[in-house]
Order: structure tokens, then sequence, then C-alpha cells
């Protein structure tokens, strides 16, 4: 960044006169549809929302020639429970979507891979829920062109499935709840959906789009941030005015946002964090950031008096 370019941004920061007035917006919905004989094999932890995604989707595409195969009944009471011995037999199974919940405990690997490869000349769609990346046999893994995986699992279940299927390292989307990762094995990039099935995040175009859950009032006293997390306070911040949010301010316009609409942060705690976090911006020089702690802290006497 020159120094030019830094001086301005300094000025910028100076005059900024708020942010605009917080308005409700609309959550759109990017429900994840049905197509034609489309396999989902959906990888996830326990509590990570894998059923509720599952019977969600099963609703909205209204799909009614269903036949489950599981262990927990009580789970899909209102479904067709199958008998396994008849997941081998596709006619059986024609014109149907089969689910099988539990994989891994049902050791049904043959069966599995017989669909995955024949099941489009039968008209079935198979959807595969597993807890573990193993629970699918390598011969299936080699036929299959798309996995969905659920958000809010551990480290080492995203290392194990990047090992498993050679993809990008999914561990910076653990942090959010009950979202919805579909990832496109040959051309190697994904989606992710949050909880309501909104597009936030498309690793074809690298743009991230704000969640339908997110919270700025999270970050409240928060000094460094990942990747995603600073992406996604950047589109917010843009969002809510006419401001070029770069990485030496993002901690300025965060806090000043924050203030501005209710939040209360330890002014003696964020003047050290602004002077800390200026102080390892190479960018910035200490009196650069004399007159924006002077104008932060006159600003919140301002909102909150």
């Amino acid at each position: 960044m020159t120094k030019n370019k830094i001086s301005q941004e300094v000025n910028d920061a100076l005059n900024f006169k708020g942010f605009n007035e917080e308005k409700v917006e609309e959550v759109v919905e990017e429900v994840i549809d049905r197509t034609r004989n489309s396999h989902i094999l959906l990888f996830g932890g326990s509590d990570t929302g894998k059923t509720y995604f599952i019977k969600q989707y099963i609703k909205k595409n209204n799909i009614q020639n269903l036949k489950v195969f599981c262990l927990d009944r009580e789970e899909w009471d209102y479904a067709d429970i199958a008998d396994p011995e008849r997941l081998n037999d596709l006619e059986y199974l024609k014109n149907h979507t089969v689910l099988l919940d539990d994989q891994g405990s049902m050791k049904l690997d043959k069966q599995v891979a017989e669909i995955i490869s024949k099941g489009r000349h039968f008209n079935i769609q198979l959807i595969f829920l597993a807890h573990l990346s193993t629970d699918l046999s390598p011969k299936s893994r080699n036929n299959v062109k798309e996995i969905f995986i659920t958000t809010g699992n551990s480290p080492k279940f995203f290392h194990d499935l990047k090992n498993k299927f050679m993809i990008m390292d999914l561990s910076n989307f653990s942090h959010i709840e009950y979202g919805i990762i579909r990832y496109n094995l040959n051309k190697n990039s994904f989606i992710v959906y949050d909880k309501n099935y909104k597009k936030i995040y498309d690793s074809s175009t690298n743009k991230v789009s704000i969640r339908s859950d997110f919270d700025i009032g999270s970050f409240l006293n928060q000094q460094s941030f990942t990747d995603l997390e600073k992406s996604e306070i950047v589109n917010f911040l843009e969002s809510k005015s006419n401001i070029n949010v770069s990485d030496p301010l993002l901690l300025y316009y965060l806090n000043y946002y924050l203030i501005q609409n209710g939040y209360k942060p330890n002014m003696s705690k964020l003047k050290y964090m602004l002077e800390d976090y200026y102080f390892e911006n190479n960018a910035f020089k200490s009196k650069n950031i004399i007159p924006l702690i002077k104008i932060f802290k006159e600003g919140y006497k301002e909102i909150t008096s």
C-alpha cells in the first residue's frame, strides 16, 4: 500500500460520518433443488444437521417415492422402511429415491457401488448419509462427481475428508452452524450454503456473501479474525455504507459500526487493541493512528451521550 493511499484512507476514516440506518433484509433462500437422478452423498458428524437437511430437501422437492434403509426407524417413521436385503434389487428400487442412513454401520458397499454406477438406468436417486469419509468404499469414491458436507465438523473430520477425496481444506467453514457444502469433484470447486440454504460462498468466483444468520455483534472486543470472518465482516460493512474497508482499517470501521448500533465495547481495551493492531500493520506509522483514536473516542461520546 503506497504512502499516498494510506494517507487518503486515513483521511476518509477521519471524515467518515457513519453507516446507513439499518434495514431488515428478506432472506432469499437458494434451495438446493433436485436434478434428474442426482445422487446426494452427504458426510458429517453427529448433530451437524445431516438428517434435518435431507428432510428439508425431501419436503421442498416433494419426493413421494422414497425407500429408506436405516437402523433408527423412529427417525423415519413416516417413510417406507425397506428390508436391506432388497437394496441389491434395482427393479424393486426403480423410479424411487433410495435413502441410506448411517451407511457405515450397515456395511452395504457393494450395493451402494451398484446404485451409483447403474442407478441412472433405473431412474434411481441415491441419498447416502455417513459420518465418515471411509463409510464410502474407494470404488464408489472414484465414481462420484459430487459430494455434500455439513459445515460444523471438527478439524480432524475435514482433514480426513481432504485426504480421502483429494479436495481442498474446508475447515475454515467449521464455525458455520448447520451449513452445507456442495463440492464438485470434477471441477474441484464448491459452494457453501448457510442453515437457511442461502449461498454464502462460491470457490469458483471466490465471492463471499453475507450469511442470513451473520451476527456482527459476535465480533465485539475481538482483535484477530480468520480469512473467512474477515471477508464476511468487510462485505457486511461495505454493504452498509459507500466505503472501502481495507485491511488496516477493518478494526476501526467494525467498532465504529458496533458503537453506532448500540454495542458498547470496552474503550480502554479497544484503545490498546487498535494501537496494537496498527502497530502490527507495517502500512501504518504510529502518527497516523493518533487522530484515528481521537476521532473514534469523540464519536463514541457523541453516539452514546
